[in-house]
């Protein structure tokens, strides 16, 4: 057989044997980030949707366009061949670590992995759950600089307001309704985020001083809803009509109250939203309807959809993800085995956000998915490997240091290939891109450890019938062969 046929015919037989465990490993990544079309915010959705259809073009170029144009290449010289088998840094690495696995050191590993997880996933603690848009910027950025400026000078450059309903027409002049918006002014104002607020009462309390020569005893709501009514009628004989259009309605049904905000953060406005539930069910008569609008309640709602979204979205995933291992491997261990990164990249993502600070928010939404897609296609790629390995060499330590120089070999360099171009975005003066480079990277790492070193050892220790089958001691007592990099 000549060089070029021989390349063809090693194309083909690739083909065959990686090609299985490649179209299920993209599938993984394609549903992964398919199942984020239903959660309910359409930018995660649009992301979620062109993400898996990437993927899937990737997958179906790597099994047909990908293939030929290697068939057609030239096969690699000698001299390119026995380079290629020379043991380098990353060969001595990875050899270390398969005679660690096998040389009784597995369940240290394990006990490390377990102890390193544990003390990053405690960062769990301080997680917390915000969409603050202007955290996306740098704090010496204009944007950041010049929002302080103009929170130290005014009011607030965040808004909630709160709209009054009565069942009623003119049912705003009611001096109950008015007393009980003063109150819910009252609580906001005490609030320290607070820098104001405005609504009719303050302007019926100016009328009402006005009336009684400046006094300033009678800035308050007068008691008779007749004097109420005179107050707004002689004020609109003079007045301009429209002058209240952003307090109230042509009708007096409906009232709003403007809040102004210093701090833009989801968290603390939800927090205030709930104190301010009690002080609406106490100080309103029966009938009146008190609800919230504004930016920082749509980001509150938003909030809500990441919480409820993230956690069904994650069972989603596991669930794929463990159907997926559990068909292809024919063994319910082996879906356990494919899920456990799974898991694992999901405590270590949410533990680093809590040490850094760093919010759960729409970014973390779609790194998770990525992260679990890529983390599941390691654990795959490499059980698939050892077990070729293992049937061919007959012994658990060949088929180790086999397994960890090929398929091991290429998930390193994924690896570092993924945190290497996300390590760029370091460099940016965008923050959101230096939160999206710390989640990759550590998804990465904490995929790739996990694939390569813990799932290892935990495979030597428990000897998963999956993997194994019957001859479980046979395979770790038979005499190593030489090993085949390939």
């Amino acid at each position: 057989m000549s060089a070029r046929d021989a390349n063809r015919a090693a194309v083909v037989e690739s083909m065959v044997r990686v090609g299985p465990v490649m179209i299920v490993a993209g599938l993984i990544a394609v549903i992964t980030f398919f199942s984020l079309a239903g959660t309910g915010i359409p930018m995660v959705q649009h992301f979620g949707v062109f993400a898996g259809c990437g993927v899937l073009a990737t997958m179906v170029i790597e099994m047909t366009v990908i293939p030929v144009v290697r068939s057609i290449l030239r096969p690699p010289k000698k001299r390119e061949a026995e380079r290629e088998r020379e043991a380098g840094i990353v060969d001595k690495f990875l050899l270390g670590v398969a005679n660690n696995l096998v040389g009784g050191r597995a369940p240290w590993i394990v006990v490390g992995g377990l102890a390193l997880l544990a003390l990053v996933g405690t960062g769990t603690a301080f997680l917390h759950i915000d969409n603050n848009f202007k955290l996306y910027h740098k704090p010496m950025s204009q944007l950041r600089v010049d929002d302080r400026a103009l929170n130290r000078t005014f009011g607030g450059t965040n808004s909630i307001q709160f709209l009054v309903q009565t069942p009623e027409q003119d049912g705003i002049k009611d001096p109950k309704v008015l007393q009980g918006m003063a109150q819910l002014q009252a609580f906001l104002e005490s609030q320290a985020d607070v820098g104001k607020t405005q609504s009719l009462v303050d302007l019926i309390k100016r009328m009402n001083q006005a009336m009684h020569a400046d006094n300033p005893a009678f800035y308050t709501i007068p008691e008779s809803r007749e004097l109420v009514a005179q107050y707004l009628f002689l004020y609109s004989t003079s007045g301009d009509p429209q002058d209240f259009d952003s307090f109230v309605d042509n009708d007096y049904q409906r009232a709003s109250i403007w809040t102004f905000i210093k701090n833009d953060s989801t968290t603390s406005a939800d927090i205030l939203a709930q104190k301010a539930q009690a002080i609406i069910a106490k100080s309103f008569p029966p009938g009146v309807s008190v609800q919230m609008g504004g930016s920082l309640p749509q980001m509150i709602a938003l909030n809500d959809v990441i919480v409820k979204d993230k956690f069904r979205n994650m069972v989603q995933m596991t669930l794929v993800v463990f159907t997926l291992g559990t068909i292809v491997f024919r063994s319910l261990v082996g879906g356990v085995f494919v899920v456990i990164p799974l898991f694992a990249v999901m405590i270590a993502n949410f533990g680093l956000m809590g040490w850094l600070h760093t919010p759960l928010d729409i970014t973390a939404m779609t790194t998770a998915a990525m992260a679990i897609g890529i983390g599941a296609d390691y654990e795959i790629y490499l059980l698939f490997r050892f077990r070729e390995e293992l049937a061919r060499s007959g012994n658990v330590l060949t088929a180790t240091r086999n397994s960890m120089l090929t398929s091991g070999k290429a998930i390193l360099f994924v690896a570092l290939s993924i945190i290497g171009g996300y390590a760029v975005l370091q460099t940016s003066d965008f923050a959101f891109y230096n939160q999206l480079s710390n989640m990759v990277t550590a998804t990465m790492a904490v995929s790739a450890f996990f694939a390569l070193f813990f799932l290892r050892a935990l495979m030597m220790i428990f000897k998963p019938r999956f993997i194994f089958g019957d001859r479980r001691e046979t395979y770790f007592t038979a005499r190593p062969v030489m090993e085949a990099k390939s």
